[in-house]
């Protein structure tokens, strides 16, 4: 059995998107992933410093921003500056998407709905993706973002 939406979702201050994967199916076997192995988040940047207190009491030592460089300069890492310190997570940049590929941005913005720019996005950048997977992979005995 599954673990619902409202039991995975987290609210650290001023973050409005976190969630637990943990307790939901995985595999052909439909085993449960762990819970505080992998969470899910919108822009960390915004986290008042409670938020990021809390984050860090959830278990999460290394978080994974998939921003890129223009993003980053918007709203720069809160994490970043501390990185693997005592008592703080190791922050990685490892941007999801090029944004020196201008062909690959015109291409996506013309999609129409979000799961076709999720196959477009999977299939053009399959190279960051694996960068990302590797370091999800490389934080297995410990909690991610």
């Amino acid at each position: 059995m599954t673990t619902s939406v409202e039991n995975r979702r987290l609210f650290w201050n001023a973050c409005y998107n976190v969630r637990d994967l943990g307790g939901l199916p995985a595999g052909p076997d439909q085993q449960l992933t762990r819970s505080h192995a992998f969470v899910r988040a919108d822009n960390l940047a915004r986290l008042s410093p409670a938020g990021q207190t809390d984050l860090v009491a959830y278990g999460i030592r290394t978080i994974i921003d998939l921003r890129s460089e223009f993003e980053l300069a918007i709203d720069p890492p809160p994490f970043a500056a501390n990185s693997g310190q005592p008592g703080h997570p190791t922050y990685q940049n490892i941007p999801l998407l090029d944004e020196t590929d201008a062909e690959g941005i015109a291409q996506g913005n013309q999609l129409t709905s979000l799961a076709a720019y999720y196959i477009f996005a999977a299939d053009r950048y399959q190279a960051n993706i694996g960068q990302i997977i590797t370091a999800m992979a490389a934080a297995t005995e410990q909690g991610a973002i």
